[in-house]
């Protein structure tokens, strides 16, 4: 089947979510502003393909009384939400299908892990072990590092017509916690900084999202890390670049080694250490085929 995907439609309309008593739970929208770029697919009888990934910051029930926005990317309170999309898109055929409801519980404690089974934790410790993490970090400024990464067990080679996706993390590698603010808007309108093999830059399109400009407040204590933001590219050949797609943003074109970097993570009136932070280079490499898959031991 071919149908055409519009990523932006996933950040200006959030999912319908409903609390454990029915209610509706409204969280307020974000336009975005840019090139109106659909992307095609075609997909094979019996595979899927992950479309979009939204993420939500948990955060307690304000006091009875009291009335707070839903900003984008929260969740309030406890129980069970029942969350899906209506449909998939403004028009089209994905205009026209909608998801399950997911459940998704909200509890006020997490289970202590001394409760699993011995057997389940087993399981567990080895299945993250499996999956591991690899991020290129740059220097410390005021006791962070910001660093770009894959998520876990993503590291490998890619090829044109795949999707990578790349994460943007802060971890604490001081001895004191250290407060700081972030601002997700500011990675969706400045795009890394990108080279090729050959050190020339490849220049990235940005997009311009409207709406309140609401940082995130961290509290980042010793020896911890925090993801801040996931981007995407679209690995596309080079045999397709041209001068209008050439502008397209979450585009990669062609193969090779790229090198990918933030030089900082947020603008001074945002946060005076995000904006000196910047993360390591990140080696991305794009082959025309994936490589022969290695025996599994």
């Amino acid at each position: 089947m071919k149908f055409q995907c519009y990523y932006p439609y996933f950040t200006e309309i959030p999912p319908t979510i409903t609390d454990g008593e029915g209610k509706p739970f409204v969280i307020e929208k974000v336009k975005t502003f840019g090139l109106p770029v659909l992307d095609n697919v075609e997909l094979a009888a019996g595979k899927e393909i992950q479309l979009a990934e939204l993420q939500f910051s948990l955060k307690p029930a304000p006091e009875k009384g009291v009335a707070e926005r839903n900003l984008p990317g929260t969740l309030k309170g406890t129980g069970k939400f029942q969350i899906h999309y209506g449909q998939l898109a403004y028009e089209g055929d994905l205009g026209r299908i909608a998801t399950g409801k997911l459940e998704l519980e909200v509890l006020d404690k997490q289970p202590m892990a001394e409760k699993m089974p011995v057997k389940v934790q087993k399981f567990k410790q080895e299945k993250d072990a499996v999956k591991e993490v690899f991020t290129a970090w740059g220097k410390e400024v005021g006791g962070l590092q910001a660093g770009l990464g894959f998520p876990p067990g993503d590291k490998r080679i890619y090829s044109p017509g795949e999707t990578v996706t790349l994460v943007v993390r802060a971890r604490n590698v001081g001895k004191e916690a250290v407060k700081f603010q972030y601002l997700y808007k500011y990675f969706i309108r400045t795009p890394p900084t990108m080279t090729d093999g050959e050190g020339k830059t490849v220049p990235q399109a940005g997009v311009t999202p409207y709406g309140f400009n609401v940082p995130q407040n961290v509290d980042l204590a010793p020896g911890k890390e925090i993801d801040l933001y996931e981007l995407k590219f679209k690995l596309r050949p080079a045999s397709e670049l041209t001068d209008e797609t050439r502008n397209y943003p979450g585009q990669l074109w062609g193969e090779g080694k790229f090198r990918v970097q933030y030089e900082r993570l947020a603008s001074a009136d945002i946060d005076p250490i995000l904006s000196k932070l910047a993360t390591g280079k990140l080696e991305l490499e794009i082959q025309s085929e994936p490589p022969p898959a290695t025996e599994k031991k």
